[in-house]
């Protein structure tokens, strides 16, 4: 897989993405993203990126969204 240029990440920054993810792979995120925060966490460590948390925070209310309207189709 090509990867772009990194010198031209800072461009995306701020933006918002449309990213197509089964609720399995979402999930999987997720879980995975939750348990490191929580390791981290747990150790008594800073993070690196603290908006890691805040991110995850987003995903968790898209998450729900996409829950609610699957349950009511």
């Amino acid at each position: 897989m090509m990867y772009p240029d990194i010198r031209d990440f800072h461009k995306l920054q701020g933006k918002e993405v449309d990213i197509k993810l089964s609720w399995e792979q979402l999930n999987d995120i997720m879980y995975y993203l939750e348990w490191k925060l929580t390791d981290i966490s747990e150790a008594g460590c800073d993070l690196e990126f603290p908006e890691v948390e805040q991110a995850m925070e987003s995903l968790e209310k898209q998450q729900y969204q996409i829950y609610k309207q699957g349950c009511e189709a």
